[in-house]
């Protein structure tokens, strides 16, 4: 049973996880759903899937603090693991430089692209999100209030 999906609408995929982790890109041809890559890492299950803005990359979360970013053709990018954290939930940045990891103690961690650490927040949440939906070229550290 699909636990997490998410469109891509550049490429037109669908992609899915069940509740053991297995992950599947759908693509639609000829009128019919075919399986374009199955991926399962057998040690976690899904939290959250994000493509990004031009649909070329994807970056899935486990809730053992596993991160892939992956390409539109089923390569790896990168992976981490990220220690003591157990995550919720991915979004990517509109212009795709950035990375928002939500954890399940409330927390969002900010990653950039190539999966380095940029700030973590708990009061600043909806801030940081704000910022990240109206900032071009960076983060406008001083705009942040308190939530």
């Amino acid at each position: 049973m699909a636990q997490v999906v998410c469109w891509n609408e550049d490429h037109k995929k669908l992609t899915s996880s069940d509740q053991y982790g297995l992950i599947i890109v759908w693509m639609l041809y000829k009128g019919s759903w075919y399986e374009e890559m199955i991926n399962n890492r057998n040690k976690s299950v899904v939290r959250g899937m994000s493509w990004n803005s031009d649909g070329q990359k994807i970056c899935i979360v486990y809730e053992d603090g596993a991160v892939i970013v992956g390409s539109v053709d089923g390569n790896r990018i990168w992976g981490k693991e990220l220690k003591n954290v157990a995550l919720n939930g991915v979004c990517w940045s509109p212009d795709s430089r950035l990375l928002l990891f939500s954890m399940s103690s409330g927390e969002v961690h900010v990653y950039d692209s190539m999966g380095g650490f940029v700030v973590s927040s708990r009061a600043y949440t909806c801030h940081i999100l704000y910022v990240l939906a109206h900032s071009q070229d960076q983060f406008a550290y001083t705009s942040w209030e308190s939530v």
